[in-house]
């Protein structure tokens, strides 16, 4: 019921859904903006996907999962890690992903196309504004053997990581979650896939949703 209602809400208009305040900005809470190829989470040239969705309060890895397989529907955990930079001060370079890892969720096998999220969470951190944060890269991927021979993902040109994003909040908000609004991180470089097409965060933002034990 619940992803039914999310896709007619997509249907009718992404925009009010989602068009909350901006949520407030905590200085100590500077994330980077983007999961990394290796562990050098401050390094620009090793990107992946950007960050479109933080969530706040008190995320837990395991409370995440649960919450995007109960909303959604996504139990798949395969795919490749990634690393995200969840803490500055000092910096701390987690991987979110891994084949079976509890740390990502799809909505179908790797040989598919799907929708595909990985996160990871700061256990060494509290923000005074957002508590405990997640921080989730969603996209929407096509599975090709031809343009990503010998057969791979390719995140949906241009606005996969949007799409995949607006689909996970709502189904979020859908559920009974707080809308915490959005920050404009600007996090839009141009990611080039293996079919030669670029994929980016079109509007540069991300989403804040608050999680709890005694969410829904």
């Amino acid at each position: 019921m619940v992803k039914v209602v999310a896709r007619r809400l997509l249907g009718l208009s992404v925009v009010l859904v989602l068009a909350a305040v901006m949520a407030p900005v905590a200085a100590a809470f500077p994330p980077g903006y983007y999961s990394h190829s290796t562990s050098a989470c401050s390094s620009s040239g090793n990107r992946v996907d950007p960050v479109t969705v933080v969530w706040y309060y008190d995320a837990l890895v395991t409370r995440i999962k649960n919450h995007i397989e109960s909303h959604l529907g996504w139990t798949n955990a395969s795919g490749s890690g990634q690393w995200f930079k969840v803490d500055e001060n000092p910096e701390e370079c987690v991987v979110g992903g891994g084949d079976g890892s509890v740390s990502q969720r799809a909505s179908a096998g790797g040989s598919s196309t799907r929708y595909h999220v990985r996160y990871a969470v700061s256990y060494n951190s509290w923000d005074p504004t957002f508590g405990q944060a997640g921080f989730g890269t969603p996209h929407y991927e096509t599975y090709s053997t031809w343009s990503c021979f010998p057969g791979g993902h390719a995140v949906s040109s241009p606005n996969g990581f949007n799409t995949a994003r607006n689909v996970l909040v709502i189904s979020f908000l859908a559920a009974g979650h707080t809308n915490g609004g959005y920050q404009n991180w600007n996090n839009s470089q141009r990611m080039l896939q293996c079919d030669d097409e670029y994929a980016w965060n079109t509007d540069g933002r991300a989403y804040f949703v608050r999680i709890s034990s005694s969410s829904p």
